[in-house]
Protein backbone atom coordinates (compact mmCIF):
# COMPACT_ATOMS: atom_id res chain seq x y z
CA UNK A 1 0.00 0.00 0.00
CA UNK A 2 1.17 3.69 -0.57
CA UNK A 3 0.42 6.78 1.05
CA UNK A 4 -0.15 10.07 -0.91
CA UNK A 5 -0.45 13.54 1.43
CA UNK A 6 -2.26 16.91 0.55
CA UNK A 7 -3.13 19.68 2.82
CA UNK A 8 -6.45 19.85 3.85
CA UNK A 9 -9.32 21.97 3.70
CA UNK A 10 -11.71 20.75 6.47
CA UNK A 11 -14.95 21.67 8.19
CA UNK A 12 -15.70 20.28 11.37
CA UNK A 13 -19.69 20.04 12.46
CA UNK A 14 -18.99 19.57 16.50
CA UNK A 15 -22.41 18.60 16.53
CA UNK A 16 -22.63 15.69 14.87
CA UNK A 17 -19.22 15.10 15.29
CA UNK A 18 -18.03 14.77 11.58
CA UNK A 19 -15.59 15.75 9.67
CA UNK A 20 -15.21 17.04 6.44
CA UNK A 21 -12.17 17.23 4.11
CA UNK A 22 -10.44 16.81 0.66
CA UNK A 23 -8.50 13.28 1.20
CA UNK A 24 -7.11 13.84 -2.24
CA UNK A 25 -7.09 16.47 -5.10
CA UNK A 26 -6.93 15.77 -8.76
CA UNK A 27 -4.11 17.03 -11.14
CA UNK A 28 -1.54 18.15 -8.72
CA UNK A 29 1.78 16.72 -9.52
CA UNK A 30 3.32 15.76 -6.30
CA UNK A 31 7.60 15.38 -5.68
CA UNK A 32 7.43 11.98 -7.15
CA UNK A 33 5.81 13.10 -10.22
CA UNK A 34 2.52 11.07 -10.15
CA UNK A 35 -0.62 12.86 -10.55
CA UNK A 36 -3.97 11.77 -9.79
CA UNK A 37 -6.13 12.07 -12.46
CA UNK A 38 -10.16 12.48 -12.33
CA UNK A 39 -12.06 9.42 -12.37
CA UNK A 40 -8.87 7.20 -10.40
CA UNK A 41 -11.21 6.44 -7.31
CA UNK A 42 -15.00 5.82 -9.05
CA UNK A 43 -14.67 2.22 -9.43
CA UNK A 44 -13.06 1.74 -5.67
CA UNK A 45 -15.36 3.84 -4.28
CA UNK A 46 -17.93 1.72 -5.72
CA UNK A 47 -16.90 -1.68 -4.98
CA UNK A 48 -15.29 -0.41 -1.80
CA UNK A 49 -17.75 1.97 -0.40
CA UNK A 50 -20.78 2.32 -1.78
CA UNK A 51 -22.05 -1.05 -2.43
CA UNK A 52 -21.25 -1.91 1.44
CA UNK A 53 -23.66 1.24 2.96
CA UNK A 54 -26.07 0.00 0.59
CA UNK A 55 -26.22 -3.29 1.99
CA UNK A 56 -25.73 -2.36 5.65
CA UNK A 57 -22.31 -3.99 5.66
CA UNK A 58 -18.63 -1.97 7.29
CA UNK A 59 -16.98 0.30 4.51
CA UNK A 60 -13.99 -1.22 3.48
CA UNK A 61 -12.44 2.23 3.38
CA UNK A 62 -11.89 2.92 6.93
CA UNK A 63 -10.83 6.33 8.14
CA UNK A 64 -7.66 6.26 10.16
CA UNK A 65 -5.43 8.94 11.92
CA UNK A 66 -2.14 8.96 10.96
CA UNK A 67 -2.12 5.44 8.88
CA UNK A 68 -2.57 4.28 12.41
CA UNK A 69 -5.32 4.43 14.88
CA UNK A 70 -8.69 3.77 14.31
CA UNK A 71 -10.24 7.94 13.85
CA UNK A 72 -14.15 7.06 12.68
CA UNK A 73 -16.28 5.32 9.73
CA UNK A 74 -16.77 7.20 6.25
CA UNK A 75 -20.35 8.26 5.76
CA UNK A 76 -20.21 9.89 2.21
CA UNK A 77 -17.29 9.28 -0.59
CA UNK A 78 -17.45 11.08 -3.79
CA UNK A 79 -15.13 12.32 -6.51
CA UNK A 80 -16.43 16.25 -7.82
CA UNK A 81 -13.83 18.50 -10.14
CA UNK A 82 -11.47 18.98 -7.65
CA UNK A 83 -10.87 15.71 -5.50
CA UNK A 84 -11.73 13.04 -3.37
CA UNK A 85 -14.35 14.69 -1.35
CA UNK A 86 -15.05 12.40 2.34
CA UNK A 87 -17.60 12.75 5.23
CA UNK A 88 -16.50 10.85 8.54
CA UNK A 89 -18.14 10.16 11.57
CA UNK A 90 -15.64 10.77 14.33
CA UNK A 91 -15.72 8.04 16.75
CA UNK A 92 -16.74 10.16 19.95
CA UNK A 93 -13.67 9.63 22.63
CA UNK A 94 -11.82 12.64 24.03
CA UNK A 95 -8.81 11.09 22.51
CA UNK A 96 -10.60 12.15 19.19
CA UNK A 97 -11.60 15.61 20.78
CA UNK A 98 -8.10 16.66 21.19
CA UNK A 99 -7.70 15.48 17.78
CA UNK A 100 -10.74 17.90 16.59
CA UNK A 101 -8.63 20.47 18.03
CA UNK A 102 -5.36 19.43 16.25
CA UNK A 103 -7.22 19.81 12.89
CA UNK A 104 -8.44 23.64 14.04
CA UNK A 105 -5.84 24.66 15.17
CA UNK A 106 -3.84 23.98 12.09
CA UNK A 107 -1.60 21.20 13.98
CA UNK A 108 -2.58 18.88 11.79
CA UNK A 109 -3.00 20.44 8.40
CA UNK A 110 -2.65 17.72 5.83
CA UNK A 111 -4.84 14.50 4.63
CA UNK A 112 -3.29 11.48 3.52
CA UNK A 113 -4.76 8.37 1.51
CA UNK A 114 -3.51 4.66 1.49
CA UNK A 115 -3.90 3.13 -1.69
CA UNK A 116 -2.86 0.65 -3.96
CA UNK A 117 -2.19 1.39 -7.82
CA UNK A 118 -4.32 -0.43 -10.66
CA UNK A 119 -3.92 1.09 -14.15
CA UNK A 120 -1.17 4.23 -14.39
CA UNK A 121 -0.31 5.90 -17.93
CA UNK A 122 3.12 5.96 -19.49
CA UNK A 123 5.54 8.96 -18.19
CA UNK A 124 4.91 11.81 -20.39
CA UNK A 125 8.53 13.45 -20.37
CA UNK A 126 11.69 12.97 -19.57
CA UNK A 127 11.05 14.27 -16.01
CA UNK A 128 9.11 11.15 -15.43
CA UNK A 129 5.20 12.51 -14.83
CA UNK A 130 3.01 9.59 -14.00
CA UNK A 131 -1.33 9.41 -14.33
CA UNK A 132 -2.40 7.79 -11.86
CA UNK A 133 -5.44 6.64 -13.72
CA UNK A 134 -7.39 3.71 -11.32
CA UNK A 135 -6.56 3.55 -7.70
CA UNK A 136 -7.79 0.96 -4.85
CA UNK A 137 -8.52 3.12 -1.59
CA UNK A 138 -7.48 1.09 1.73
CA UNK A 139 -8.11 4.12 4.10
CA UNK A 140 -7.72 8.12 4.18
CA UNK A 141 -6.08 10.01 7.26
CA UNK A 142 -5.97 13.15 8.77
CA UNK A 143 -1.59 13.34 9.48
CA UNK A 144 0.57 16.13 10.44
CA UNK A 145 3.46 15.93 7.88
CA UNK A 146 2.53 15.96 3.92
CA UNK A 147 6.42 15.15 3.31
CA UNK A 148 5.44 11.33 3.36
CA UNK A 149 4.27 10.92 -0.03
CA UNK A 150 5.04 7.65 -1.41
CA UNK A 151 6.08 5.69 1.67
CA UNK A 152 4.89 2.14 2.18
CA UNK A 153 3.26 1.19 5.14
CA UNK A 154 5.74 -0.83 7.55
CA UNK A 155 4.46 -4.23 9.22
CA UNK A 156 2.35 -4.08 12.02
CA UNK A 157 5.06 -5.35 14.31
CA UNK A 158 7.62 -2.82 13.41
CA UNK A 159 4.97 -0.15 13.73
CA UNK A 160 4.52 -1.35 17.47
CA UNK A 161 7.89 -1.20 17.95
CA UNK A 162 9.31 2.03 16.53
CA UNK A 163 5.52 3.55 18.50
CA UNK A 164 7.07 2.16 21.43
CA UNK A 165 10.98 3.67 20.97
CA UNK A 166 9.21 6.84 20.47
CA UNK A 167 7.15 7.27 23.32
CA UNK A 168 10.28 5.79 25.56
CA UNK A 169 12.77 8.49 24.44
CA UNK A 170 9.93 11.05 25.62
CA UNK A 171 9.16 11.72 22.02
CA UNK A 172 5.73 12.66 20.30
CA UNK A 173 3.98 9.53 19.10
CA UNK A 174 1.90 11.59 16.76
CA UNK A 175 4.76 12.14 13.93
CA UNK A 176 4.89 8.53 13.45
CA UNK A 177 3.99 8.55 10.42
CA UNK A 178 7.16 11.01 9.77
CA UNK A 179 9.65 9.27 11.60
CA UNK A 180 8.55 6.33 9.12
CA UNK A 181 9.17 8.50 6.22
CA UNK A 182 12.30 8.87 7.67
CA UNK A 183 13.99 5.62 8.38
CA UNK A 184 12.71 4.15 4.88
CA UNK A 185 14.65 6.58 3.22
CA UNK A 186 18.02 5.77 5.84
CA UNK A 187 17.17 2.38 5.19
CA UNK A 188 17.02 2.70 1.54
CA UNK A 189 20.28 5.05 1.58
CA UNK A 190 21.77 1.98 4.14
CA UNK A 191 20.93 -1.10 2.19
CA UNK A 192 22.13 0.97 -1.21
CA UNK A 193 21.71 -1.48 -4.19
CA UNK A 194 21.47 -4.60 -2.27
CA UNK A 195 18.26 -5.26 -3.79
CA UNK A 196 18.04 -2.82 -6.75
CA UNK A 197 19.73 -3.30 -9.87
CA UNK A 198 22.36 -6.26 -10.46
CA UNK A 199 24.77 -5.30 -13.07
CA UNK A 200 23.12 -7.05 -16.23
CA UNK A 201 26.29 -7.40 -18.18
CA UNK A 202 24.47 -6.54 -21.61
CA UNK A 203 26.09 -6.74 -24.78
CA UNK A 204 27.77 -3.54 -26.66
CA UNK A 205 25.95 -1.87 -29.02
CA UNK A 206 28.66 -0.51 -31.62
CA UNK A 207 31.08 2.50 -30.61
CA UNK A 208 29.56 5.25 -32.45
CA UNK A 209 25.82 4.23 -31.66
CA UNK A 210 24.36 7.65 -30.95
CA UNK A 211 22.20 8.08 -27.82
CA UNK A 212 19.05 10.18 -27.15
CA UNK A 213 18.46 10.02 -23.66
CA UNK A 214 14.61 10.82 -24.47
CA UNK A 215 14.10 8.51 -26.90
CA UNK A 216 15.97 5.92 -25.53
CA UNK A 217 13.98 6.04 -22.13
CA UNK A 218 10.74 5.89 -24.30
CA UNK A 219 12.39 2.63 -26.18
CA UNK A 220 12.93 1.02 -22.92
CA UNK A 221 9.70 1.46 -21.55
CA UNK A 222 8.11 0.35 -24.61
CA UNK A 223 10.17 -3.10 -24.81
CA UNK A 224 9.97 -3.61 -20.66
CA UNK A 225 6.22 -3.97 -20.35
CA UNK A 226 7.08 -1.10 -17.48
CA UNK A 227 3.90 0.51 -17.66
CA UNK A 228 2.07 -2.88 -17.12
CA UNK A 229 4.07 -3.16 -13.88
CA UNK A 230 7.60 -4.84 -14.69
CA UNK A 231 10.23 -3.17 -13.82
CA UNK A 232 12.35 -5.77 -13.89
CA UNK A 233 13.12 -5.77 -17.60
CA UNK A 234 12.95 -2.23 -17.34
CA UNK A 235 15.32 -1.93 -14.61
CA UNK A 236 18.16 -3.67 -16.59
CA UNK A 237 18.78 -1.05 -18.58
CA UNK A 238 20.19 1.20 -15.42
CA UNK A 239 22.57 1.23 -12.77
CA UNK A 240 21.05 2.55 -9.60
CA UNK A 241 17.40 3.06 -8.69
CA UNK A 242 15.95 5.36 -5.72
CA UNK A 243 14.96 2.16 -3.56
CA UNK A 244 12.08 3.94 -1.40
CA UNK A 245 10.35 4.64 -4.79
CA UNK A 246 11.49 1.54 -6.93
CA UNK A 247 8.11 1.43 -9.22
CA UNK A 248 8.68 5.33 -9.81
CA UNK A 249 10.19 5.60 -13.36
CA UNK A 250 11.79 8.85 -12.85
CA UNK A 251 14.02 6.98 -9.81
CA UNK A 252 15.74 4.82 -12.24
CA UNK A 253 19.24 6.50 -12.64
CA UNK A 254 22.56 6.51 -15.13
CA UNK A 255 20.48 4.81 -18.15
CA UNK A 256 23.54 3.03 -20.05
CA UNK A 257 21.18 0.36 -22.37
CA UNK A 258 18.99 1.66 -25.71
CA UNK A 259 17.10 -1.23 -27.63
CA UNK A 260 19.00 -1.56 -30.96
CA UNK A 261 17.53 -4.47 -33.37
CA UNK A 262 15.22 -5.16 -30.67
CA UNK A 263 17.90 -6.18 -28.46
CA UNK A 264 18.47 -4.13 -24.86
CA UNK A 265 22.11 -3.27 -25.58
CA UNK A 266 24.68 -1.15 -23.86
CA UNK A 267 25.32 2.15 -25.88
CA UNK A 268 29.08 3.39 -25.15
CA UNK A 269 28.49 7.11 -25.48
CA UNK A 270 25.46 6.43 -22.43
CA UNK A 271 28.36 4.45 -20.43
CA UNK A 272 30.40 7.80 -20.99
CA UNK A 273 27.42 9.86 -19.56
CA UNK A 274 26.73 7.93 -16.68
CA UNK A 275 30.73 7.93 -15.94
CA UNK A 276 30.70 12.03 -15.75
CA UNK A 277 27.43 11.60 -14.05
CA UNK A 278 28.86 9.98 -11.06
CA UNK A 279 31.21 12.33 -10.04
CA UNK A 280 28.91 15.09 -10.55
CA UNK A 281 27.77 16.31 -6.90
CA UNK A 282 24.55 17.79 -7.75
CA UNK A 283 23.27 14.38 -9.52
CA UNK A 284 24.67 12.41 -6.67
CA UNK A 285 23.56 14.11 -3.53
CA UNK A 286 20.85 11.71 -2.34
CA UNK A 287 23.11 8.83 -3.01
CA UNK A 288 25.45 6.64 -0.94
CA UNK A 289 28.85 6.38 -0.54
CA UNK A 290 27.63 2.67 -0.82
CA UNK A 291 25.95 3.12 -3.74
CA UNK A 292 28.36 5.22 -5.79
CA UNK A 293 30.82 2.66 -5.26
CA UNK A 294 28.51 0.08 -6.88
CA UNK A 295 27.38 2.03 -9.47
CA UNK A 296 31.04 3.06 -10.61
CA UNK A 297 32.40 -0.53 -10.22
CA UNK A 298 29.14 -1.63 -12.73
CA UNK A 299 30.53 0.98 -14.97
CA UNK A 300 34.09 0.00 -14.58
CA UNK A 301 33.02 -3.70 -16.20
CA UNK A 302 31.63 -1.69 -19.13
CA UNK A 303 34.83 0.32 -19.51
CA UNK A 304 36.93 -3.36 -19.29
CA UNK A 305 33.90 -4.83 -21.76
CA UNK A 306 34.31 -1.79 -24.27
CA UNK A 307 38.86 -2.47 -23.98
CA UNK A 308 37.91 -5.56 -24.88
CA UNK A 309 35.29 -5.76 -27.77
CA UNK A 310 36.98 -2.16 -29.14
CA UNK A 311 40.23 -3.48 -29.00
CA UNK A 312 41.27 -0.03 -27.52
CA UNK A 313 43.14 -0.01 -23.75
CA UNK A 314 42.47 3.67 -23.68
CA UNK A 315 38.73 3.97 -22.90
CA UNK A 316 39.03 4.15 -19.29
CA UNK A 317 36.60 5.22 -16.81
CA UNK A 318 37.23 9.29 -15.59
CA UNK A 319 38.27 8.12 -11.82
CA UNK A 320 40.54 5.35 -13.75
CA UNK A 321 42.07 8.21 -15.60
CA UNK A 322 42.58 10.34 -12.75
CA UNK A 323 44.13 7.60 -10.03
CA UNK A 324 46.85 6.81 -13.29
CA UNK A 325 47.85 10.60 -12.92
CA UNK A 326 48.46 11.05 -9.46
CA UNK A 327 50.40 7.77 -9.50
CA UNK A 328 52.64 9.01 -12.50
CA UNK A 329 53.21 11.81 -9.86
CA UNK A 330 53.75 10.17 -6.99
CA UNK A 331 56.47 8.20 -9.42
CA UNK A 332 58.23 11.62 -10.28
CA UNK A 333 57.88 13.19 -6.97
CA UNK A 334 59.79 9.76 -5.63
CA UNK A 335 61.99 10.49 -8.47
CA UNK A 336 62.88 13.66 -7.63
CA UNK A 337 63.39 13.54 -3.86
CA UNK A 338 65.92 10.23 -4.41
CA UNK A 339 67.87 12.80 -6.41
CA UNK A 340 67.74 15.26 -4.26
CA UNK A 341 68.68 13.25 -1.14
CA UNK A 342 71.41 11.56 -3.73
CA UNK A 343 72.89 14.89 -4.55
CA UNK A 344 72.99 15.80 -0.20
CA UNK A 345 74.90 12.57 -0.03
CA UNK A 346 77.17 13.14 -3.20
CA UNK A 347 77.86 16.82 -1.98
CA UNK A 348 79.14 16.08 1.88
CA UNK A 349 80.91 12.91 0.68
CA UNK A 350 78.45 10.79 2.39
CA UNK A 351 79.89 8.63 4.89
CA UNK A 352 77.38 5.83 6.56
CA UNK A 353 77.16 5.64 10.55
CA UNK A 354 75.91 3.71 13.32
CA UNK A 355 75.99 3.64 17.00
CA UNK A 356 78.68 1.24 19.10
CA UNK A 357 77.76 -0.70 21.91
CA UNK A 358 78.98 1.91 24.04
CA UNK A 359 76.91 4.97 22.24
CA UNK A 360 79.29 6.17 19.91
CA UNK A 361 79.05 6.68 16.57
CA UNK A 362 80.05 3.86 13.95
CA UNK A 363 79.77 3.34 10.19
CA UNK A 364 76.96 1.50 8.56
CA UNK A 365 74.60 1.01 5.43
CA UNK A 366 71.80 2.07 7.35
CA UNK A 367 71.79 5.32 7.61
CA UNK A 368 68.53 6.94 7.75
CA UNK A 369 68.96 9.14 5.06
CA UNK A 370 70.17 6.26 2.42
CA UNK A 371 67.04 4.45 3.48
CA UNK A 372 64.92 7.33 3.18
CA UNK A 373 66.64 7.28 -0.46
CA UNK A 374 65.91 3.80 -0.92
CA UNK A 375 62.21 3.74 -0.25
CA UNK A 376 61.85 6.95 -2.43
CA UNK A 377 63.66 4.95 -5.65
CA UNK A 378 61.38 1.96 -4.37
CA UNK A 379 58.11 3.33 -4.27
CA UNK A 380 58.97 5.54 -7.37
CA UNK A 381 59.99 2.09 -9.19
CA UNK A 382 56.61 0.07 -7.76
CA UNK A 383 54.12 2.82 -8.74
CA UNK A 384 55.86 3.18 -12.21
CA UNK A 385 55.52 -0.78 -12.77
CA UNK A 386 52.02 -0.05 -11.97
CA UNK A 387 50.99 2.47 -14.50
CA UNK A 388 52.94 -0.02 -17.45
CA UNK A 389 50.86 -3.33 -16.32
CA UNK A 390 47.56 -1.16 -16.61
CA UNK A 391 48.35 0.03 -19.74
Amino acid sequence: MFHKAVKIETEVNDNKNELTMYASTFNDIDHVRERVITGAFKKTIKERFTQAIKTNKISAVKVLWQHRDPFGIPIHIEEDSKGLLTVSKITDNNENKDRISYIKDGVVDSASIGYDVIKASEAKDIDGVIDLKELKLWEYSPVTFACNENARILDIKMLKSLQANIAKSGGDVSKLDYFISIMKKAKALSDGLKESIKFADLPLADLDTNFDAKQSLTNVKNWSGVLSGDFNKFAKGFLWVNDVNKEVISSYMFQIADIVDGELKAIPQAIFKAAYDITDIAVIKDMSDKDIKLVKEHLEKYYLKMQKDFDDNTIKAPWKKENQSATLDSVLDAIEKGNTLLDSLIKNNYQPEKKTTDGKNDKTDKDSDLLKFSKALENGTSNFNNIMKEN
